[in-house]
């Protein structure tokens, strides 16, 4: 069953009473779409189906399957694990424990204060959304970042591999940064430019330089080589503490 209209979040209120049931809906119904379960296996149904709701309110004492079981088994699976759950319940202080062990985000005690459950199911919609977009930016943000025509590097403060972009891992000849955890960055340049590009790192480290830009002699891990301009820098935490070295650099030679 479903109230209200679409183009809105979708709410999913699970419960085993139908008074329990119409109370939240017509709570919710001005602000949200809301879908309605009446037991955990068509809880567990209608989460997992498109379009899939925002957030949950999932009462935890049912016939069948309860609710701290149709949370586990939403936690449980890639498709549902990110749709937020609040529990709505009679319950006492030990259930709230038990119920943000699992993975709810919240709980709110029957019976309901009105406002209060609509100021957090808006909240954990707002949190949720905010969440969902950051980790689609991110994605994106990725993806840019591994098909730029610049090799990106992180390393660090001891010289270990954190990242390789795609243009990278093309000049070191590696599939992947797990290959080159146990290679020192220094192995895999010229010989006579190690000096160079050690002494540079030590400057930024110390703070005593910001950024230093190398001309460098590259041997991947099948003797190819590359002459890269390099860039270094340093990664820094928010209060100013350099707590890694990042690279960008381009092949010379592929220009």
């Amino acid at each position: 069953m479903i109230f209200s209209s679409t183009n809105k979040a979708t709410v999913l209120v699970v419960d085993d009473e139908p008074i329990n049931i119409e109370v939240l809906a017509t709570l919710l119904s001005r602000e949200y779409q809301v879908k309605v379960a009446s037991s955990g296996l068509m809880a567990l149904d209608i989460a997992r189906r498109e379009p899939q709701p925002d957030l949950i309110l999932l009462d935890i004492m049912m016939p069948g399957l309860d609710g701290f079981e149709v949370c586990r088994q939403l936690k449980m699976s890639p498709k549902t694990q990110d749709i937020p759950v609040i529990f709505v319940t009679a319950a006492g202080a030990k259930s709230e424990g038990e119920s943000l062990m699992l993975g709810a985000v919240d709980y709110i005690s029957k019976p309901i204060n009105k406002l209060a459950t609509e100021l957090r199911v808006r909240t954990h919609i707002q949190l949720a959304r905010t969440q969902k977009n950051l980790q689609q930016n991110l994605a994106f943000l990725f993806s840019m970042i591994e098909n730029l025509p610049l090799a990106i590097f992180v390393l660090s403060l001891n010289r270990q591999w954190l990242y390789i972009n795609r243009p990278g891992r093309r000049i070191f000849e590696c599939e992947n940064v797990e290959e080159l955890k146990q290679v020192d960055p220094l192995s895999l340049i010229d010989e006579h430019d190690r000096e160079h590009f050690d002494a540079a790192n030590q400057r930024i480290i110390q703070g005593e330089s910001e950024c230093e830009n190398l001309d460098l002699q590259i041997v991947g891990k099948n003797s190819h080589r590359s002459h890269l301009d390099l860039r270094l820098s340093a990664v820094k935490n928010p209060e100013g503490k350099v707590i890694a070295m990042q690279g960008i650099a381009i092949d010379i030679a592929r220009i």
